[in-house]
């Protein structure tokens, strides 16, 4: 719960600054002039292409895909600003591309926000460097001494040159006699270094248009140049820790989480192989099995002394047979009246199941010939049936052989 309480936290306060950056405001917006013939089908192929670049802007905040046949077949492109982390550009992906939606049912448009850009149209734009479409948007407020003008001279061009070689991204501050301004330049991924420098440069030119202006950025068809006096570009360092922590800690919640199935498993698994190899007991230690002797309790429940007594301890010379299952021994009650003892070596519920039912079935049988069941005792190791002793041949082994012992008489 502690490390699930610690992503939530970090994710969380992810969300919330991205929630709360201006970059995530809409820029610019164009729509094309041409329609389409089927609007719903186009919309279709929209949201297929979403679905298969939304996973790809996480993986490489940069994504491209096409769906449909012409002359409506729909082409998108989308990059997210090299300074946002994976969260942040999905987050920015999944803005701008609602915001693009309403450009249909033309053909297609463009969107810019300053944290990322996207664009759709019916024919293959990706290499595209320029077009008639560029445009510039320059801020209301001016900055008219010459140090802006001359930072802004010194460290545009430097833009141009570095970001080819880095990915296609610069990150500069110029400074000059207190005068600050931070340039940000982002090329499009599937230009290579020559096409991300002319589109630089026209980038550049565009943006000298806006000044005096504090603020200028220029939105090209194959990259995106932003100046301005105050800083307003990620912490790339802090965006990586921080997603590194993220990751990190996520990747300790899984191995926790799938550990500790593991051991469920294991115990579980264990425990259905111990039960297998060591199947439960009928008798442990001195417990009885109350629920298989209660069906006896009908009968007659005989002391084990009470037996002793009236056999003289089981005495040879009252042993009137014996068979697979035990012993039977004549014997005398208190009463006076005479017994037979059949002394049982069995244990087990399955076995004394079938005692129970024997003294059952031989109890409700009426026959001149059976030694009537008068009761039982019942120990740990051993049971005892106790008969109605009858001084003539009984039909006790015919009847119940399996538990029966012939009885000699």
């Amino acid at each position: 719960m502690a490390a699930f309480m610690i992503i939530f936290f970090f994710i969380a306060f992810s969300i919330r600054s991205c929630r709360a950056n201006p970059r995530l405001e809409l820029v610019a917006r164009s729509c094309e002039l041409a329609t389409v013939k089927n609007k719903d089908d186009y919309l279709k192929n929209y949201e297929l292409i979403l679905q298969h670049m939304e996973p790809e802007m996480y993986r490489n905040k940069f994504a491209f895909h096409e769906a449909g046949k012409p002359p409506d077949k729909l082409y998108v492109l989308s990059q997210c600003m090299h300074d946002f982390s994976s969260v942040e550009c999905v987050q920015c992906f999944a803005r701008i591309s609602t915001i693009l939606a309403a450009c249909f049912p033309t053909t297609g448009g463009r969107v810019y926000l300053d944290g990322c850009f996207i664009r759709a149209s019916n024919y293959s734009f990706y290499r595209e460097v320029t077009s008639n479409a560029d445009i510039k948007r320059c801020s209301d407020d001016f900055e008219t001494g010459d140090d802006f003008k001359m930072v802004l001279k010194d460290m545009l061009p430097k833009m141009v040159l570095g970001a080819p070689d880095n990915k296609g991204f610069a990150l500069l501050k110029g400074s000059r006699n207190g005068t600050t301004v931070h340039g940000m330049a982002q090329c499009w991924k599937i230009l290579d270094k020559d096409m991300c420098s002319t589109c630089l440069a026209d980038a550049v030119d565009l943006v000298f248009r806006c000044m005096p202006a504090k603020e200028g950025r220029a939105l090209t068809a194959g990259c995106f140049l932003r100046y301005s006096p105050y800083y307003f570009a990620h912490d790339t360092n802090a965006s990586v820790i921080r997603y590194a922590i993220i990751s990190f800690i996520i990747y300790m919640l899984m191995t926790v989480i799938i550990c500790t199935l593991a051991v469920a498993v294991g115990l579980h698994l264990g425990r259905m192989v111990y039960k297998q190899m060591n199947p439960p007991r009928e008798w442990r230690g001195k417990e009885v099995d109350f629920a298989v002797l209660d069906q006896a309790m009908k009968f007659l429940q005989f002391k084990f002394s009470t037996l002793e007594k009236a056999t003289d301890c089981f005495n040879e010379a009252n042993k009137l047979g014996s068979g697979g299952y035990g012993e039977v021994f004549k014997g005398t009650l208190p009463d006076g009246r005479e017994i037979a003892v059949k002394r049982l070596y069995v244990n087990g519920r399955s076995r004394s199941r079938e005692i129970y039912n024997e003294m059952d079935v031989i109890s409700k049988a009426q026959h001149r010939n059976l030694v009537r069941c008068l009761g039982g005792c019942f120990t740990i190791f051993e049971n005892f049936l106790v008969y109605e002793y009858l001084a003539n041949k009984s039909l006790d082994c015919i009847l119940f052989g399996k538990l029966s012992i012939r009885i000699r008489i």
